[in-house]
């Protein structure tokens, strides 16, 4: 898969932007004021997401090595599975589209529970009708405690 975001990188988003902007909107809403917060976005492949909160500290991190290449500000390359960050370190933590591409997403959501701070929040988008749907909707929901926010294409799930 990572080498298929290899490919799209510098179309990805021309392509994706503003169907992307739309679940970033309703994120933003649905967490509230994350001014001033550390946020860590998972899959963030060319970090546009930043925009979305520009009063937080974000960091972001994406396995492909092309979509990185593509992007600015505090962002490494990596797996989720494997967060290169320290326990409890994030306020926020977001991942939008991305948990259907990871190797193990199981894997992935203790990562971002490990590095989430104990009182901290979360904004988990996943396309609706992808492959092992109902499983990564059980992963998610058994992982964080998080509400169905209304989104005609994708599954949004935040924080309660």
């Amino acid at each position: 898969m990572v080498l298929e975001y290899d490919l799209l990188a510098k179309n990805y988003d021309e392509l994706y932007y503003d169907e992307q902007k739309k679940k970033l909107h309703i994120l933003c809403h649905a967490l509230g004021s994350c001014h001033n917060k550390e946020i860590l976005d998972v899959g963030c492949g060319t970090f546009f997401s930043q925009q979305f909160f520009p009063y937080a500290k974000m960091t972001g991190i994406d396995a492909s090595k092309e979509m990185i290449t593509l992007a600015q500000g505090n962002i490494f390359l990596g797996k989720a599975e494997a967060l290169p960050c320290d326990n409890d370190s994030f306020d926020v933590i977001i991942s939008v589209s991305a948990i259907h591409n990871f190797v193990d997403p199981e894997q992935a959501l203790k990562e971002m529970k490990r590095v989430l701070k104990k009182r901290g929040r979360v904004g988990i988008t996943l396309l609706k009708k992808v492959h092992r749907e109902h499983e990564l909707i059980q992963l998610i929901t058994s992982s964080f405690s998080v509400r169905l926010v209304p989104c005609e294409k994708d599954w949004i799930f935040v924080s309660k």
